[in-house]
Parts: C-alpha cells; structure tokens; sequence
C-alpha cells in the first residue's frame, strides 16, 4: 500500500461499508471528479473483498485523457502515469500502457529509456577510464 494519507481514510471507510464517504475523501484528496472516483473506489472495495486486482479495459476519461495530455505537453511523463493509476486504480504497466495509447493519440512523444541507458554506460566507461588513469596509468 502507498504511504498516500488518503489510501488509508479511502480503505477505513470502505470497511466500515461507508462508500459514499469513501468516495468523498478520495476526490478531496485527489480533485478527481465523482465519474472517476466512484469506479476507483468501487475496485478497490473488490480488491478488498477478493483479493484480485479488477481487470480494466475501459478507456480514461476526456477529462482525465485532456490532464494526461497536458502532463505529457508539460514534461511530466511520470506525473501522467501516476494521475491515471490514481484516477483508475490501475497498475503500473496498465497506467504506463494507457499513458503511451493517449501520447501517440495526441502525437506527443513518450521518453524511451533505451537511450538513458546508453549515455550512462558511456559515462560509466568514460568515468572508469579517467579513474584507471588516474590511479594505473599516469
């Protein structure tokens, strides 16, 4: 479970079969609105009860499609996973995956990590070199 304060107010109201509440404290805490909150509220209560995560296939809203685009716009890549799994309860890969269906949609690259990965072995060798250099060579 996250360390979020409101996961912990969202699952206390959901035991004591208060959904309503539930659903209140979720979008205070996140500023979703109720076409959001109440099927994210209501996999969690399932969750909760079967102890499987729901299966979603639902496409985001316009809404939350128009805020992950404008992360996207903005740079903040990570920021749009995070509002979808918040907005849907999805995890991880389904919130990543949903972000890229909306970026490519709207024609806005997604970062690749490959290209991350080559810098930083180049800085990795070009970093030892210096040090072997330094210490082996001089």
């Amino acid at each position: 479970m996250s360390d979020e304060p409101w996961r912990k107010d969202v699952v206390a109201a959901i035991r004591r079969g208060m959904m309503i509440e539930a659903i209140k404290r979720y979008r205070e805490a996140t500023g979703v609105g109720l076409a959001e909150a109440k099927p994210f509220v209501e996999a969690l209560a399932e969750t909760m009860r079967t102890g499987e995560l729901p299966v979603s296939t639902a496409p985001p809203s316009d809404e939350l499609e128009h805020a992950i685009v404008d992360d996207l716009r903005g740079g903040r890549y990570i920021g749009a996973i995070k509002r979808h799994r918040d907005a849907t309860g999805s995890g991880l890969r389904e919130s990543r995956d949903a972000v890229h269906h909306v970026a490519h949609k709207a024609g806005i690259p997604v970062p690749s990590p490959a290209p991350i990965a080559v810098w930083m072995l180049i800085a990795a060798l070009v970093l030892g070199g210096i040090i072997g250099w330094i210490f082996l060579g001089q």
